[in-house]
């Protein structure tokens, strides 16, 4: 049985048209409504259509259109005819540049049946109309990760500056390393009756020399982990501004799809979990550089401590021995010092390493790393953004023949209008016979996929999910 009706509504004119009729729960037929302005065709390239119509207990119906030319195709069903009565009804039309354009009002006269078929009257609400109520928590969560990422770069800059003031204590050390052997030359020269004490204050003035240089390396070890701590902390900053980018960009598409947008938000929240922790450790790697710091400062002060026992031993030879024994104590106390900054040395270059794995995925640090870093998600969020953008993209009817030289696309989607068998290009593989006005679209693989062929000319929410399964 082939039944519809047709209908002329104006955008601007108040002409009055013909009203719809229907019987109550009447459903399963399709409605076309000719849009014009002033009484001339309305083109509706590129434009989404949505119906919508409010019954008499208040219950709304939103339902998407299937727009072509100037026509707008809705398919009847039960929930618009429930109620009984003349139902107001219009049609909002809206495009990518924010315009939105709604018809005039419409009449649907729906009589009552003389017998109740038990449906219950209920608001229906349309994919879109979903996607687009989304949109708010997209956009909050992605404010969320910007202002985390700054927040890591802030930490990050000052691990940095805590490391180049180490860099600096370091080489004062060297100074003082200087002075210890020039005053050890001069305690050997004039100590002659105690040239053996004296000799030993030389070589303790020497091991204060090395661990001081130790000190100082293991300073400048520290400044470079931390470096690099904050250059990743400044790579998962920006893996999350990016994230925060493809939010926004799943808002302006959400138009056309449905669900996938709290995705995108989960995404983008974890690229701002995974930022912090890159801040953290970040954050530890400057400690370990103060604390490396700290310690070539007491190396120096040992270093400077022998040169003045070096000088007493100069003074007199029976003094020499016990400036010799004092020199020998601030040698060992400065190899502690460059032993505990080699210790908080090392420090700084494994919380490098984690911030690194926080920031990348990479390094080792963590296990399963690779699927939970700033850069994972980011990507993520990345391409859910982009499957959104093309997940309802009507692309026309073609024949089979011309499928390998069309548009190709993520979310293309095209009605082949005969019959034909698959190649290697689809994901189900060759030899696959599929039959007339079949819709497939491309997948994210670049693969064709078929859709269920229900004559419906939206894409059903499983297949856009599909997109996604990669």
């Amino acid at each position: 049985m082939e039944y519809s009706q047709d209908l002329t509504l104006d955008i601007r004119d108040n002409y009055s048209y013909d009203e719809l009729y229907a019987k109550q729960f009447d459903k399963g037929y399709p409605i076309v409504f000719h849009i014009v302005q002033n009484k001339i065709p309305f083109d509706l390239t590129g434009v989404q259509a949505s119906f919508q119509l409010k019954k008499p207990d208040g219950n709304i119906v939103l339902v998407d259109g299937d727009v072509s030319g100037n026509t707008v195709t809705i398919m009847l069903d039960e929930q618009m005819t429930a109620c009984f009565g003349r139902i107001k009804f219009q049609i909002v039309l809206a495009d990518g540049d924010d315009q939105q354009i709604t018809t005039i009002n419409g009449i649907m006269k729906v009589d009552p049946s003389v017998i109740l078929n038990g449906t219950e009257s209920e608001s229906e609400i349309g994919i879109i109309q979903k996607a687009i109520d989304a949109v708010p928590i997209a956009t909050a969560a992605a404010d969320r990760a910007t202002a985390a990422a700054s927040s890591a770069e802030a930490s990050s800059t000052s691990a940095a500056t805590s490391a180049s003031q180490a860099a600096t204590t370091a080489a004062s050390v060297t100074g003082y390393v200087d002075d210890a052997r020039r005053y050890a030359s001069n305690a050997e020269a004039s100590a002659t009756n105690a040239s053996s004490s004296a000799s030993s204050a030389s070589s303790s003035a020497s091991n204060a020399s090395n661990s001081a240089s130790s000190a100082s390396t293991s300073a400048s070890q520290a400044s470079a982990s931390a470096s690099s701590a904050q250059q990743y902390a400044t790579n998962a900053q920006g893996y999350a501004n990016t994230a925060s980018g493809y939010a926004d960009s799943a808002g302006a598409s959400a138009t056309q799809a449905s669900g996938y947008v709290d995705t995108v938000v989960a995404a983008a929240s974890r690229a701002a979990t995974s930022e912090t922790n890159a801040q953290t450790y970040a954050s530890n790697a400057s400690d370990s550089a103060d604390d490396a710091q700290t310690y070539a400062g007491n190396a120096s002060t040992s270093a400077s401590n022998a040169s003045i026992s070096e000088l007493n031993a100069s003074a007199s030879a029976s003094s020499a021995r016990s400036s010799s024994e004092s020199a020998s104590a601030s040698a060992t106390s400065a190899a502690t010092s460059a032993t505990s900054a080699e210790t908080h040395e090392s420090n700084a270059l494994q919380y490098s390493k984690y911030s690194q794995s926080y920031a990348v995925g990479t390094g080792g640090a963590r296990q399963g790393e690779a699927t939970d870093n700033a850069l994972y998600y980011y990507e993520l969020a990345r391409d859910i953004a982009h499957g959104i953008e093309g997940a309802m993209m009507p692309m026309g009817s073609i024949p089979f023949a011309s499928l390998a030289t069309a548009d190709k696309q993520p979310g293309y989607v095209y009605c082949i209008t005969d019959a034909f068998t698959t190649d290697n290009t689809f994901e189900v593989g060759a030899g696959i016979d599929v039959s007339a006005d079949t819709s497939i679209y491309c997948q994210v693989n670049m693969k064709w996929a078929i859709m269920g062929s229900d004559n419906s000319t939206s894409i059903p929410l499983s297949d856009i999910r599909s997109l996604f399964n990669h």
